[in-house]
């Protein structure tokens, strides 16, 4: 997971000084990222090239910024500040946040959350099909955009049904 980890410091947002946009550095109180294609060591290029990693950064004011990052490039955009009560709950949230169980959950369906501490960041990464009820409070407060992941149990055969010698 060390190569999607942010570093810890100061995330770039945009703000509106005297009626005109500004970029500035604001210090981070989340970074969620969710992370598909990712493969084990030794994957072929064309699984390497279908990486993606999205998500969102969450400023100590509330403010957010979502990121998208594949092999076609990167987007970001900046939404309008969480609310003051979404955020009270979101600070609970994160000061208890569950373990991680320290495995890494099946590839496609890992989400990581990231609190920054000093000069280093709590890292979590958690199974978007099988998150904890905090996890997923945490992503809807956070703006993300990310949602649980619903696992798709594919049938061995299947019976047709139907009538005979149509």
């Amino acid at each position: 997971m060390q190569p999607y980890t942010a570093k810890a410091g100061p995330g770039l947002f945009l703000v509106l000084k005297d009626e005109s946009p500004d970029i500035v550095r604001l210090p981070l109180k989340l970074v969620v990222t969710a992370i598909e294609g990712d493969a084990p060591r030794g994957q072929d290029l064309w699984s390497a090239l279908h990486q993606r990693r999205y998500g969102c950064q969450v400023a100590v004011d509330g403010q957010v910024k979502t990121f998208d990052e594949s092999m076609y490039g990167r987007q970001c955009s900046w939404h309008p500040s969480i609310p003051a009560d979404d955020q009270k709950r979101l600070d609970k949230l994160l000061a208890k946040l569950p373990d991680d169980g320290a495995r890494l959950p099946p590839v496609g369906r890992r989400v990581m959350l990231q609190v920054p501490e000093g000069d280093h960041s709590r890292a979590r990464v958690y199974d978007r099909a099988n998150a904890p009820d905090e996890v997923l409070e945490i992503l809807r407060l956070s703006l993300s955009g990310i949602r649980s992941s619903v696992p798709e149990i594919k049938p061995k055969s299947e019976i047709r049904t139907g009538g005979y010698g149509r």
